[in-house]
């Protein structure tokens, strides 16, 4: 059993990234097997069960077992992803990065890539592995600083578009307080499920996140007992009659909150649900949609992301092309 004392330098840090930072440099270990250990015990804090957002005291006492780190068939999985690691190409990352500067990345991030890994998919190659690797490569500062570069919110696995990482933590928490008073604007496009009756629909209905603890899953739901106040426009772009699909909407999406699932669940309380959203969807639509058309996941994309910033001073405005799946469905 191995023990980590927090001194004055650590202390008030989240459990979690502390733990980021002390794996720092064992890069076979990723923010999904941390998540999970956490969860299981395998690491804990003061001989106590310690929620991953836990702010640690001085004096806390971190108690790790060390079998997490021999155990045979961890070591075969951990094996694996250092494999796939080893694969990836420079010219290949950098055409999804949109934007870089000292303080910040990009990144225009394809469908069916998860930013952090998951009990699911432990071998998957996430974006935030991508991104430790890329800076590996190109960031000298990387190697010296206890700060991890981390990502300032998240995409949905199949949720495509500009996600944006933060290479020092003064930019990390810069972006966090305008996502928390408001001062980003966030623009999505998304392909809906029938025509909307109206050109605009705004949805101010409040969600409530409940997690499924026999799935390892969580989902919204609108709920106006135990809620967050949620605001999604959307404004009808063009609408088709698809040959198989039936009537299908293209349509921008605005958010004014950032809650779980917002723009899907906000759009399956209208009776337009995105299409190919296995989770609050259509079933027979996402089976039609997977069979004739190969839509394999659900069609949002996170466009255009705008805020001003600091270290610039300007205002800066990053944006991301339809995906093909979009283009195809409506201009092939």
């Amino acid at each position: 059993m191995k023990k980590i004392t927090i001194d004055d330098h650590a202390a008030n840090q989240r459990f979690d990234r502390f733990l980021r930072k002390h794996f720092k440099h064992t890069p076979e270990i990723g923010l999904g097997d941390i998540f999970s250990w956490i969860r299981k015990w395998s690491i804990k804090v003061n001989r106590k069960k310690s929620k991953q957002d836990y702010r640690l005291q001085i004096w806390d006492i971190i108690e790790r077992d060390d079998k997490i780190l021999t155990d045979k068939k961890a070591d075969k999985v951990l094996q694996k992803k250092v494999d796939k690691i080893a694969e990836i190409d420079i010219n290949e990352t950098k055409k999804i990065i949109i934007y870089e500067d000292d303080n910040r990345l990009v990144w225009d991030k394809p469908a069916h890539t998860l930013i952090h890994p998951g009990d699911k998919h432990t071998t998957d190659i996430t974006l935030h592995d991508v991104m430790v690797w890329y800076l590996r490569q190109t960031d000298q500062r990387n190697a010296t600083t206890t700060y991890s570069p981390s990502f300032c919110y998240r995409l949905d696995k199949d949720t495509s578009g500009v996600v944006i990482s933060a290479k020092t933590y003064e930019a990390l928490q810069y972006l966090n307080q305008l996502i928390r008073d408001r001062q980003t604007q966030k623009m999505y496009h998304a392909i809906l499920i029938w025509e909307l009756p109206k050109k605009k629909i705004v949805v101010e209905e409040p969600l409530f996140v409940w997690y499924n603890r026999s799935t390892w899953r969580s989902q919204s739901f609108v709920n106006r007992g135990k809620w967050k106040e949620s605001r999604s426009d959307f404004e009808l772009i063009e609408a088709m009659r698809h040959k198989t699909l039936g009537t299908l909407s293209l349509v921008k999406v605005k958010i004014h909150s950032g809650r779980m699932h917002q723009i899907r669940v906000h759009a399956a309380h209208i009776w337009h649900p995105v299409l190919g959203d296995l989770t609050y969807g259509s079933a027979p639509a996402n089976r039609l949609a997977s069979k004739k058309c190969s839509i394999t996941r659900q069609l949002l994309h996170a466009s255009s992301y705008w805020f001003f910033d600091t270290f610039s001073d300007t205002n800066l405005t990053f944006e991301s092309r339809l995906p093909r799946e979009f283009q195809e469905l409506f201009w092939a």
